[in-house]
């Protein structure tokens, strides 16, 4: 190839490459406008997607999906998981998946829903249908009295 063959390819790739970067970080073509949200059962979508916190009008190919995922587990804890996806060319698309309850606990009027791996998750005012009671009683030995003495039947 020429030497003018390799300067056109070269300005070429340049600005091919250019153009590219600024379609995805600097143009209005590719930013996030929209959260769609699935597989909500008893959170509600708004409450999804105010704990993402997706940043609107971010160039969709900056926004950071795992950040989002990490501050959705943390903040929602019936969130089991969940799958954040770039929905090209505006949108984020959140995929949850709850927690079900195995069991519940009764803390004062209250009951504590707990999944299949031990994991409390809620607290709720009524009872879910079809979900057993948890009962937690100690026993006679001398670890269990020293377990009430130290914690009182309440915290135990």
């Amino acid at each position: 190839p020429s030497r003018r063959t390799l300067i056109v390819s070269a300005v070429a790739v340049v600005l091919v490459g250019g153009a590219a970067i600024w379609a995805l970080y600097g143009s209005s073509w590719l930013r996030a406008t929209q959260v769609k949200v699935a597989g909500t059962e008893v959170l509600t979508r708004d409450e999804v997607r105010d704990a993402a916190r997706v940043p609107l009008g971010a160039p969709l190919i900056s926004v950071d999906t795992d950040t989002i995922a990490a501050r959705l587990r943390a903040e929602l804890p019936r969130v089991d998981t969940v799958r954040v996806e770039r929905s090209w060319p505006h949108g984020i698309s959140l995929k949850v998946t709850e927690r079900k309850p195995a069991a519940l606990m009764k803390k004062g009027a209250k009951f504590v829903e707990v999944d299949a791996g031990g994991v409390r998750f809620a607290t709720v005012d009524k009872a879910p249908r079809g979900v057993p009671f948890l009962a937690v009683e100690p026993g006679d030995s001398k670890e269990a009295a020293a377990s009430l003495r130290r914690f009182g039947p309440d915290r135990l």
